[in-house]
């Protein structure tokens, strides 16, 4: 029987060794490329065809030091889901954003894999997705299971968590920076704290929603 093969994209190199060494031990599975920028993951693909890409979701977008831009993972998943249908895509990350489960599961992705989890548990996802399952890290599906429960929108969660980042920001400067109007950032905002039980009080809404893990 052949091997699953996975191509990973991961800019820590200790990581990426470490995820090598789990999947080559596995008899099933089998390590055939490593990335370390994000640029690299669709080249990647079309050059490898591998059964599951493995793609860390906090890393720089280019090799070259000069170029700041860190790596944006829903729209790298978005196209090499048109590109290339069949591969399978696992999120790999420390963290577990609920907006970013989200949208990774809406832009098609097959698992999303947390960097605490064991070596079993990594190679027993890997296997389910190729069963075209979804496997969410005990992390990744909190997360998810918090958002659904309050009801926050993905924009009302960018809209509290704009004004967490830049508390002083003007809501124009906000709503430009979201790519809204002032008057579309309000009606968000506005919606969010009612949801959160805090309409007349913004900091206490902001706060709640940093408990459950939104922000």
């Amino acid at each position: 029987m052949s091997r699953i093969r996975v191509v990973a994209v991961e800019d820590h190199e200790l990581m990426l060794l470490s995820l090598s060494n789990i999947i080559n031990a596995d008899p099933e599975l089998e390590m055939v490329a490593l990335g370390r920028v994000g640029e690299e993951a669709l080249p990647l693909v079309k050059k490898y065809h591998p059964d599951i890409l493995l793609l860390d979701q906090r890393m720089p977008q280019y090799a070259d030091p000069s170029r700041k831009e860190r790596f944006r993972p829903i729209p790298t998943i978005r196209m090499i889901r048109r590109i290339c249908p069949t591969v399978r895509i696992v999120i790999h990350s420390a963290w577990a954003d609920p907006g970013i489960v989200r949208q990774a599961l809406a832009a098609g992705v097959n698992g999303f894999i947390s960097k605490e989890d064991s070596q079993q548990d990594i190679t027993q996802a890997l296997k389910l997705v190729m069963k075209n399952s979804v496997y969410l890290s005990e992390a990744a599906n909190s997360a998810y299971v918090r958002q659904n429960a309050v009801g926050l929108t993905q924009r009302q969660i960018e809209v509290l968590a704009a004004i967490n980042q830049n508390p002083t920001a003007e809501y124009s400067e906000l709503a430009d920076d979201l790519g809204v109007s002032l008057h579309t950032f309000k009606k968000h905002l506005s919606l969010a704290l009612a949801r959160l039980e805090t309409p007349n009080n913004k900091l206490a809404g902001i706060k709640y929603a940093e408990r459950l893990g939104l922000l």
